[in-house]
């Protein structure tokens, strides 16, 4: 089996930030409706989230006491018809996917 059958829909965001690679990603079958957002730090594994839907209004994806560096990191995602993500570190936003208008209405509701 390879990497999309074992994991189809995934999709990879690699931020770079000081001395660190952040790379969080997010997979997920239509059918089954199973999934896994991950996110890791310098090849390290952090955190894992398999809910179905995110709630935006707390992190999907965080880690606490990394390095003198990163003392948190949260990700949040949204999106309506693709996955979008936006991440924060020590409180200051440092990537963010661009929104479209239905992003930004489902946002809303």
């Amino acid at each position: 089996m390879n990497n999309s059958e074992a994991k189809p829909n995934l999709k990879k965001w690699l931020i770079n930030y000081k001395s660190h690679n952040i790379l969080v990603t997010n997979w997920w079958h239509w059918i089954s409706f199973k999934g896994s957002a991950d996110l890791y730090i310098d090849d390290v594994h952090y955190d894992q989230n398999t809910d179905t839907l995110p709630d935006i209004s707390k992190p999907f994806l965080s880690a606490r006491s990394i390095s003198s560096e990163i003392d948190t990191i949260n990700v949040y995602y949204a999106g309506f018809f693709t996955v979008k993500i936006s991440i924060q570190i020590n409180g200051e936003n440092i990537y963010q996917d661009r929104l479209n208008f239905f992003d930004k209405l489902a946002l809303k509701s």
